[in-house]
């Protein structure tokens, strides 16, 4: 549809900034070698790549041994991200990030630590998401710690809302599961609601995973055992914060 002189573009609210950090000779150098192994173009998500025919291969071969994909939505510095697939080697995990230096951060750690399990997307989450079902059909969506937007004015930037969540639902088998984890109360009691607003999800719990041991109920003890600390929640911690996590799944 043309423009008229009258008609103003439909601007796109992101859920993130891109600020221009230094990334150290490590991360530059782990981007240049291991890209073309590890990261997927986003414009090569496409029905006719190889890349994608490679990727979905290993999906494949990753669910007929037993494993689940999963994905996971800004992963910062990929420490959490590696951690988790190193130890859950019959997994998949597809890691999508917008900051470079990330990237490189992971990448390094997929090379020191061997770990092969891992592929990467450096692009807006909104719009990979769109494109998943030619990858694979998935498992499970990581979504930890993502930026809090805290400032009323900036909350329709915060990724977690009713339009992004119907969007991984869609691209979610019966099954799997959704694990989103804040240190911001608000922020938390929105994605509960958000969450709870779609009747195709449930929850095993009432309302936030506790995230104590005083809280804890034998129920309670080893419902997510793997999830690692990450930097943004040490901070939180460190400020006193309450980490509120949420675990729906999709019926």
């Amino acid at each position: 549809m043309l423009q008229t002189n009258n008609e103003k573009p439909l601007r796109v609210i992101k859920s993130f900034v891109i600020r221009t950090g230094r990334m150290t000779k490590g991360q530059i150098s782990a981007l240049k070698l291991l890209s073309p192994e590890y990261v997927i173009p986003f414009e090569e998500i496409n029905a006719e790549s190889q890349y994608i025919k490679k990727i979905s291969e290993l999906c494949f071969s990753t669910r007929k041994a037993g494993g689940k994909v999963i994905v996971e939505i800004g992963f910062g510095n990929g420490k959490v991200t590696a951690m988790i697939a190193e130890k859950n080697i019959n997994n998949f995990y597809i890691g999508i990030e917008v900051y470079k230096s990330g990237i490189g951060s992971l990448l390094k750690l997929i090379d020191e630590k061997k770990i092969n399990n891992i592929r990467i997307i450096n692009h807006d989450a909104v719009e990979v998401t769109d494109k998943l079902d030619l990858i694979s059909e998935i498992d499970g969506f990581h979504i930890f710690f993502p930026d809090p937007w805290p400032k009323r004015s900036h909350i329709k930037r915060r990724i977690i809302n009713t339009d992004f969540t119907k969007k991984i639902i869609d691209k979610l088998k019966a099954g799997g599961y959704i694990y989103a984890v804040t240190d911001w109360k608000d922020y938390g009691i929105q994605m509960q609601q958000v969450f709870r607003s779609f009747p195709s999800l449930y929850s095993p719990f009432e309302n936030f995973i506790p995230n104590s041991h005083e809280q804890q109920e034998e129920k309670y003890a080893d419902i997510i055992p793997w999830r690692a600390e990450t930097n943004f929640e040490r901070k939180g911690l460190k400020k006193n914060h309450i980490i509120y996590e949420s675990f729906f799944i999709k019926k």
